[in-house]
């Protein structure tokens, strides 16, 4: 009886309804072996390439140079360094009230007044005129180029410079305020206008946050934590060093600027750039009539660009093989550009 209901079982037509399950599953099944539908969210992923280009890495995330890295600021009260994020000098520190801003310094002025005077200086600008009586300096226009840093960073013909205003608040505490000017508001070459709010506070507020890193450094001097020409370093936009044999020209720029700037400076000292042999990260040069100061007056060079740092690129001399030259001339040659470079 058993293998008869069996028989009669198998034997029996499926209805509509019975199958409809099967299908169903069949359907899912298919589905999972050819893909997602065509609205399905995952449909980048597969089916559709052209989509899958929407969501790549946009280029800007991918284009630091393979040799950059990104350097924490130093600790709070911790030596200065190029690295360290505005430091808090002990004796000085900056203050604001509504759009005014001032440092508040833990000296009396007369004490403060020969360091302001080695500020303007230490940033590539000559004293115009000093009012010490009322407290009072101010510097000579100078161009949007050259060892001021980034006073007088930017392009075209437009020039600037620092006032600087002291204020006894007691017998060893001075408030210093700051100006830095444009010549589009140029009023009077000798004088800085106190009376009038300035231009563009936030531009002057860099003058005193600069002046407070000084300020700092000329602490950590006199403490013995830095030397006298490591503090000098920190504000310079470029510098010659040695080190395994060879010589670079360090520029506290990102590539790009970089290059830019270099270019500028091999312009001035009429050295012409062969842009056909040039890359993206190096000039091909020739050394007409002796312009890079070495003897061989039609030498071929290439100058390299390396980016150590988000903010720092290392120059370095090769001849037209890529191999480095002697140091001596790549020394002089490195030299000259930085001479042209804060000229």
């Amino acid at each position: 009886m058993f293998s008869t209901m069996n028989i009669y079982l198998l034997s029996r037509p499926l209805s509509r309804l019975s199958l409809l399950p099967v299908c169903l599953l069949l359907g899912a099944c298919q589905s999972l072996a050819f893909g997602p539908r065509p609205h399905s969210p995952d449909v980048v992923y597969t089916s559709n390439v052209a989509e899958s280009r929407k969501i790549q890495v946009p280029p800007d995330l991918t284009s630091l140079a393979s040799g950059e890295q990104f350097v924490v600021p130093g600790d709070r009260g911790g030596t200065i360094s190029r690295d360290t994020l505005l430091p808090v000098a002990e004796t000085a520190r900056l203050e604001r009230e509504g759009g005014l801003a001032w440092l508040a310094v833990d000296a009396p002025p007369e004490q403060l007044w020969p360091k302001l005077l080695s500020f303007v200086r230490e940033e590539g600008f000559e004293i115009s005129s000093t009012l010490p009586p009322v407290g009072q300096i101010a510097t000579q226009w100078r161009g949007r180029s050259g060892s001021s840093g980034s006073f007088a960073s930017g392009s075209g013909t437009a020039q600037v410079r620092i006032g600087l205003r002291l204020e006894r608040v007691s017998d060893s505490g001075t408030r210093v305020f700051a100006r830095l000017q444009s010549s589009s508001s140029r009023s009077n070459d000798d004088q800085v206008d106190w009376d009038q709010p300035a231009a563009n506070p936030e531009r002057s507020s860099i003058v005193l946050q600069r002046l407070l890193v000084f300020l700092g450094l000329d602490e950590q001097r006199a403490r013995g934590l830095i030397g006298q020409q490591a503090g000098t370093d920190i504000f310079k936009p470029s510098q010659v060093t040695d080190s395994g044999g060879s010589s670079t020209l360090v520029i506290h720029q990102a590539l790009t600027p970089s290059i830019r700037v270099v270019s500028g400076a091999l312009q001035q000292l009429g050295v012409p750039v062969n842009r056909r042999r040039s890359t993206r990260t190096s000039l091909a040069v020739r050394n007409t009539d002796g312009a890079l100061g070495t003897d061989d007056s039609s030498a071929q060079y290439v100058l390299l660009f390396n980016s150590t740092h988000e903010s720092r690129v290392s120059v370095s001399v090769a001849n037209p093989q890529g191999a480095r030259i002697e140091q001596d001339a790549e020394r002089t040659i490195l030299t000259t550009l930085q001479q042209a470079l804060t000229g």
